[in-house]
């Protein structure tokens, strides 16, 4: 069984998906619908020369999602057919439209709202840190100490992010790297994101996405879905509902959710969207099943 991983932010570049806009005419449709729903031009953003106004994360969200609906639109194109999705932070919004739980517009209104409430809720004050060598039990136990930061994204077996205050922050990771664990590597990198995302820091963003995702329409998944915060799949609307507010400020269970596709029966997934992020976590979890990436697959093609 193949099943659908959908990247989120960080994974944005420039160009993604220019190839799929003018050779397939189901992707240039989805691109040329989010520009009406959005009200400016996408395309400007994504396949313009300035990578700051795409890192943006009011603009990096919903240019994400528009490029892993056009990629998993050139998949099925080609015959792929997927019993099962999943997608990282961002990602699980592209995820649950793809199962038909969300609809295409009301996803993309979803995103850009949560986008801009992010970004405000970021305000310069937090940043991200991702640590290898610990488990997440380790790193909880560490982190008491820094109350204003927060595992993030479990992410691999041997990858966990942490999320917080920038002072904080930097003096937990000083902290963490100090810690000599014989026959173990620890590397404590900091990660160029805008903001404290999956932390407690980004209550106002859920505060502001709350009434907007409790009247989302929601209907049960066509394909089963594992969300990131219970690692579960879910298929009951307000569970559904309540799991994308708590994701704002609860960690992304991704080691969990490789684990439950496996369990659902998948033997390969298929990592939607440009880069090989996710790829890469999956060869770095036991019992994860392979993945391989899309561009890989649509390059024979011409498609990418």
């Amino acid at each position: 069984m193949k099943t659908a991983v959908f990247c989120g932010q960080g994974s944005q570049k420039l160009g993604m998906g220019n190839e799929l806009y003018y050779h397939v005419s189901r992707c240039r449709s989805i691109m040329d619908e989010s520009e009406r729903i959005l009200g400016y031009s996408l395309k400007a953003i994504v396949f313009g020369d300035d990578p700051e106004i795409l890192t943006d994360t009011s603009h990096a969200q919903p240019a994400l999602f528009i490029t892993g609906l056009m990629y998993a639109a050139a998949l099925e194109e080609k015959g792929y057919r997927f019993r099962a999705c999943a997608g990282h932070s961002l990602g699980e919004y592209t995820a649950l439209v793809f199962a038909k739980s969300l609809s295409f517009e009301e996803g993309l209104q979803l995103v850009q709202k949560r986008g801009c409430a992010m970004k405000k809720a970021a305000d310069g004050t937090g940043s991200m840190a991702a640590v290898i060598g610990f488990t997440p039990e380790e790193l909880d136990s560490i982190l008491v100490s820094y109350p204003k930061v927060q595992i993030a994204n479990i992410n691999s077996d041997d990858q966990i992010v942490i999320s917080g205050e920038k002072n904080e922050l930097q003096s937990a990771y000083q902290a963490i790297k100090s810690i000599n664990i014989p026959g173990r590597r620890v590397r404590v990198i900091p990660l160029k994101v805008s903001g404290p995302f999956h932390s407690r820091m980004m209550k106002t963003a859920q505060a502001e996405m709350r009434p907007y995702l409790q009247n989302a329409t929601v209907q049960k998944p066509q394909i089963p879905v594992v969300m990131n915060v219970s690692g579960n799949p879910e298929e009951e609307p307000n569970c559904i509902r309540e799991l994308l507010i708590r994701q704002i400020v609860e960690p992304v269970q991704w080691v969990k959710t490789l684990h439950s596709l496996a369990a659902l029966g998948s033997f390969e997934n298929i990592e939607i969207g440009p880069g090989n992020t996710l790829t890469g976590l999956s060869k770095k979890t036991q019992g994860a099943p392979n993945t391989i990436e899309s561009d890989i697959l649509l390059a024979p093609t011409g498609m990418v």
